[in-house]
């Protein structure tokens, strides 16, 4: 949409993994949430893209894979106390929604206008489990405004963001998409890390169906 000179809005339902605000089990799904700005020839879109749960679940994943806790705040055993061990969340437990009622408030969104909107919910919809409801709406700029004139402000408003002083801990203020488009880059370089335990999952899941897996020598080491 972003790269078609509109703006890009889209959000989703999800399957029930995160708890409402003020609540302790699944009725909420990680709902995503995502925007897309066009900017000036040659540069990719502004873009935002985040789960409205306060850790996405795939984050949760990688977290048991490499046998790291996940940070205090995000999820809840399937008692409703706070954990934070990946494995509790697998064991019926539920994700948090991020800012509290604010983010809760998004997932709200999300969640009516996925089942209401697109039907996306098990009394309505036969398809696949876990289906996403996806609402996607583009803006018209020119309904507004010259196109041109909207990238410049754009710009203009980066910039303005790019250069302002950083906080403590930080070496810049980046613009959101900024670190994935960073880190893509890396591991278009680099390769892309594979923590050991993924590894032997997949290579245990190829020789079940009789792939070869890669050989380890011709790879980087971890990844």
């Amino acid at each position: 949409v972003a790269r078609n000179g509109m703006v890009g809005l889209i959000m989703a339902n999800a399957g029930s993994a995160v708890a409402p605000y003020g609540g302790r089990e699944r009725v909420m799904g990680t709902n995503p949430m995502a925007w897309a700005l066009p900017r000036s020839e040659g540069t990719p879109p502004l873009s935002f893209d985040i789960a409205t749960a306060g850790i996405a679940e795939g984050k949760i994943r990688v977290a048991l894979s490499k046998d790291l806790p996940i940070a205090e705040g995000l999820v809840v055993t399937a008692d409703g106390k706070p954990t934070t061990n990946p494995a509790d969340f697998y064991d019926g437990g539920a994700i948090l929604p991020f800012g509290g009622h604010k983010g809760g408030g998004f997932s709200v969104l999300a969640q009516m206008l996925g089942v209401g909107l697109m039907g996306a919910s098990g009394h309505r919809f036969r398809g696949p489990l876990g289906v996403n409801g996806p609402i996607i709406i583009a803006l018209d700029i020119d309904a507004f405004t010259e196109l041109d004139a909207f990238v410049a402000e754009v710009e203009a408003q980066c910039a303005r963001i790019s250069q302002s002083a950083p906080a403590e801990g930080f070496d810049r203020v980046l613009l959101p998409g900024e670190l994935e488009l960073l880190t893509e880059a890396e591991r278009s370089r680099t390769g892309i890390p594979v923590p050991d335990s993924t590894w032997a999952a997949l290579t245990e899941t190829a020789g079940r169906f009789g792939v070869a897996a890669p050989d380890p020598l011709e790879t980087p080491a971890g990844h």
